[in-house]
């Protein structure tokens, strides 16, 4: 779950995300620039929320309304936006994907703490895997792209990291063991 958050994390998808702005609403440099500044700002209300929000609604809930604000996210930039004005709109919905950072974190501790990993060690292999991820993520974000663009529908972009969160959240369920087993 972790190699999909990485691979997944907005930094990384938007920089195709601004590639996808040029090709299907023609926003030159500029433009693309001020919307990735808009879309950072409005992420840091539900990331600076996120310590709060799970200690009032609990690590699960939290969680699964980060992964599925991302979801929702990506499903109407690539489904829903054909104007400028709705993906204007997009980054209030980054507002809440950021609600998940603190209970994936916790997640993450508690497994280390478990596993009896030593917090050097996990330091090391998380960043290895971020790393690894970053790598995998500009190779896949890269011609998923390209493949969007040459059937005409650069939009579509966004389905590919909507299968990502969707997998992700997925995971996530079954890791809270939220997937209705008894």
């Amino acid at each position: 779950a972790q190699l999909l958050a990485f691979v997944s994390e907005p930094i990384l998808v938007s920089r195709i995300g601004s590639l996808v702005l040029a090709e299907s609403l023609g926003w030159g440099t500029a433009a693309r620039g001020r919307y990735a500044a808009l879309e950072a700002l409005c992420s840091i209300p539900g990331m600076f929320a996120s310590g709060h929000a799970q200690k009032k609604l609990g690590t699960a809930p939290t969680l699964m309304l980060g992964s599925v604000a991302a979801l929702a996210q990506h499903l109407l930039c690539g489904w829903w936006v054909k104007e400028s004005w709705q993906q204007c709109l997009m980054p209030l919905v980054a507002m809440l994907r950021g609600l998940g950072v603190a209970p994936l974190g916790a997640m993450l501790q508690r497994a280390v703490e478990d596993a009896g990993i030593a917090q050097a060690e996990f330091s090391g292999l998380r960043s290895a895997l971020q790393s690894f991820a970053a790598l995998v993520a500009t190779i896949l974000w890269s011609r998923w792209f390209s493949h969007c663009v040459h059937i005409g529908k650069p939009r579509r972009f966004h389905l590919g990291p909507a299968a990502v969160a969707g997998a992700e959240l997925a995971l996530g369920c079954l890791a809270l063991g939220l997937g209705g087993a008894a």
